[in-house]
């Protein structure tokens, strides 16, 4: 199965109705101006070998405190391919809006920068050199992951790879969470409560096909998989607002 590259608008839309989990990430306390990201999911969506190179999500959420409209400011790969960027909506019926983006170099690290002037959750999508590297032609190995470099502060962090059940994991980055989700998809994620200027978030994984890409259930769409990886998201964000709850209390 083959992901087509640029992704269409449609299927970029499916994504941000399904994206109303993000809800809960709002419900974090946000730091005053020091913090103008409230929140931030960095997802790599991987697939197989012969597939189009594999996408990365970076969605994030503006500051309580910051009026709109405003510039959002995304941690990018270095020769990022924007595919997709723009505004999401939680109201149902509403439409998302593609917003053009522009590549920049904030604080000495390469950004993705556009404007929100009605919502306060921006999204890109992105394909870069590098995001998958042959280890071992021989045996099939690559290696695939990011790391991105924040240029400013931000709330809590997710980090993921996701795999479908054709590929094996050899190895990964040191403290990584594992998850196995009820669409046989497997989730490698990494989160933390903050992140500040300098900090690199970073994931990798030695990985290597197990079976035939056409054995996989191509009737799995991929947006479910995003959809899974942004629910334990925004679990995670659930779990540290209650238990700076009961720290406050």
């Amino acid at each position: 199965m083959h992901r087509s590259t640029p992704l269409s608008y449609s299927r970029t839309v499916q994504y941000g109705l399904l994206l109303v989990v993000v809800l809960m990430l709002t419900l974090l306390p946000v730091a005053a101006a020091a913090a103008p990201l409230g929140a931030l999911n960095i997802v790599l969506m991987y697939e197989s070998s012969s597939s189009d190179t594999p996408l990365l999500g970076i969605t994030a959420r503006l500051a309580d405190d910051v009026p709109l409209p405003a510039e959002i400011v995304l941690p990018a790969p270095e020769s990022a391919n924007v595919m997709w960027s723009g505004e999401f909506f939680l109201e149902e019926g509403r439409e998302n809006i593609p917003v053009p983006a522009r590549q920049e170099t904030r604080e000495g690290v390469p950004v993705i920068v556009f404007t929100l002037s009605q919502s306060r959750l921006g999204h890109a999508e992105v394909v870069y050199p590098g995001s998958t590297v042959v280890t071992n032609a021989l045996s099939g190995v690559e290696e695939i992951g990011f790391d991105l470099t924040l240029p400013y502060e931000t709330g809590p962090v997710y980090a993921g790879i996701a795999v479908p059940p054709t590929v094996s994991v050899l190895a990964g980055s040191d403290v990584v969470q594992e998850s196995r989700e009820a669409d046989g998809l497997t989730y490698y994620f990494v989160e933390r409560p903050s992140g500040t200027p300098g900090d690199s978030v970073a994931l990798s994984l030695q990985v290597r096909e197990v079976a035939p890409p056409d054995l996989y259930n191509e009737r799995v769409p991929w947006m479910v998989a995003l959809v899974a990886i942004i629910i334990i998201g925004a679990a995670v964000a659930l779990v540290l607002r209650q238990k700076r709850g009961r720290t406050e209390g």
